[in-house]
């Protein structure tokens, strides 16, 4: 079979320079996002252009309380890398943690806690927050938010094209958890099905604290507040599982239960 000469321009907006690169093939492997390589014919194919784009994001972000978290850039967006650990607003206000069931249960304000009360998880899995925390404004750091449906919805259109919408909320992705929870099972319980945490977003099976008190979850589930709120059908938040590579939307009036946070900048 006759070889053919492929040309691939790249174009370097960081460096602003381009350069090219030839080598001599019959086929080409052509990726969409994380999907499986389609293979094309090389003399099909005239010239590819793509651009790096120069970074946006600072490699790490700080909250009031000193904690740092690593950040990561996923398209036009920067996300934190790891799950939301503060015990005081950006403002300084601090956040009530350390609630019986019962006060937890009976809380109509902010308020986070530890999953079994146990400090030593925080670190890995962050803490928990109620939906009084999620949609206050001043939870993350100053520049970044509790991510909203709409934030969300543009991670999952830039990390899947082609999602499965086969659900009652129209909110699954067919690859999306794959390619967002951390991949083995050193966090995650067996199998952690489908996950390559292709996109280094390092989701985190955070478990949750229930609205009567009581923890349930950790490295079976990750649930993540977002700061939507609808009148008539309550606030919504995502979930992803050890057994599934799907994500899911779901909404709830139960603004005393606990999730997870990731924060995105504004």
């Amino acid at each position: 079979m006759k070889n053919y000469l492929l040309y691939l321009i790249l174009i370097f907006t960081k460096c602003l320079h381009a350069q090219t690169f030839t080598n001599t093939y019959t086929t080409m492997n052509v990726y969409f996002n994380n999907r499986p390589a389609v293979q094309y014919p090389i003399n099909s194919i005239d010239t590819i252009t793509y651009s790096i784009n120069q970074a946006i994001c600072p490699s790490v972000v700080n909250d009031t309380d000193g904690n740092i978290y690593n950040v990561i850039q996923i398209g036009t967006q920067c996300w934190m890398k790891e799950n939301l650990r503060t015990k005081h607003n950006n403002n300084g206000t601090p956040i009530p943690s350390g609630l019986t069931n019962t006060a937890w249960g009976n809380a109509s304000y902010p308020a986070c806690a530890e999953y079994n009360n146990d400090s030593t998880l925080v670190l890995i899995y962050g803490r928990l927050y109620n939906g009084y925390a999620a949609y206050s404004l001043n939870l993350c750091p100053v520049g970044w938010h509790v991510p909203s449906n709409a934030d969300w919805g543009i991670l999952y259109s830039y990390i899947d094209t082609f999602p499965d919408v086969s659900n009652r909320t129209g909110d699954y992705g067919s690859l999306i958890a794959s390619g967002i929870k951390e991949a083995g099972i050193s966090h995650w319980a067996s199998p952690n099905v489908g996950a390559t945490n292709y996109w280094n977003f390092s989701a985190l099976p955070g478990g949750i604290r229930n609205n009567i008190g009581y923890y349930s979850g950790l490295n079976n589930y990750g649930n993540f507040w977002t700061s939507t709120l609808d009148p008539y059908d309550g606030g919504y938040y995502k979930e992803l599982y050890y057994n599934k590579s799907t994500i899911v939307m779901w909404n709830t009036y139960d603004y005393n239960a606990g999730y997870s946070i990731r924060c995105v900048k504004n």
